[in-house]
């Protein structure tokens, strides 16, 4: 008996010792975790083997082609001129005989009357005839050269009841006229109505 006590404690002293150690009492081993499985890498395809491009043809070079041959112009050989052919001088004619001017050029026509003739000398007698009056209408009248008033009526004059008249004369030498341009003014008093002849002496 007393050595199954020995034998307990001796047990227990063992007990506190291996704890005192930290070996402790023996746990059973942690269950193993199984490692994943492997799983194997995809197969390795290789890259396509390269082909090289193809060398270009080169064109052959165009096939040269020589310039024509110079072929020099022909030397210039001038036309000779034509002698003209000379024509006949023409027989020389007399000149015309010359026309004396006409004297009673250049004498501007007539208003609302006439005069007759046109020109003359100082001592020719000139007719005149006036019309387009009224009736009764008195009228005075003057003689003009190209720089004015020679000589006029002091009183005016009836024209008559045709609102006319005809067969008016004068003579140049009677207002000491001498060669050159004139004109007769007539002009009525109420209708202001002119009438104009021109007429020319010539020496």
């Amino acid at each position: 008996m007393k050595a199954c006590w020995l034998g307990l404690l001796c047990l227990g002293v063992l007990a506190f010792l291996l704890a005192g150690c930290g070996i402790g009492v023996l746990q059973p081993a942690p269950t193993a975790t199984p490692l994943p499985t492997y799983t194997p890498l995809p197969t390795y395809t290789p890259f396509p083997t390269h082909t090289p491009l193809p060398s270009p043809t080169p064109s052959p070079a165009p096939t040269y082609t020589p310039l024509p041959t110079y072929t020099p112009l022909p030397t210039y050989t001038p036309v000779p001129t034509a002698e003209p052919t000379k024509k006949p001088a023409a027989p020389t004619q007399p000149p015309a005989p010359t026309q004396p001017p006409d004297p009673c050029a250049g004498i501007p026509g007539d208003v609302d009357g006439s005069i007759t003739p046109k020109c003359g000398h100082a001592n020719t007698t000139f007719y005149i005839d006036i019309w387009g009056f009224a009736a009764h209408e008195r009228i005075g009248f003057w003689i003009n050269d190209v720089n004015g008033v020679i000589a006029g009526t002091y009183q005016t004059y009836d024209i008559g009841p045709e609102g006319r008249a005809d067969d008016l004369w004068f003579r140049p030498d009677e207002f000491d006229l001498g060669p050159g341009l004139y004109f007769w003014v007539f002009e009525g008093t109420t209708s202001h109505h002119q009438s104009i002849v021109y007429f020319k002496v010539i020496p």
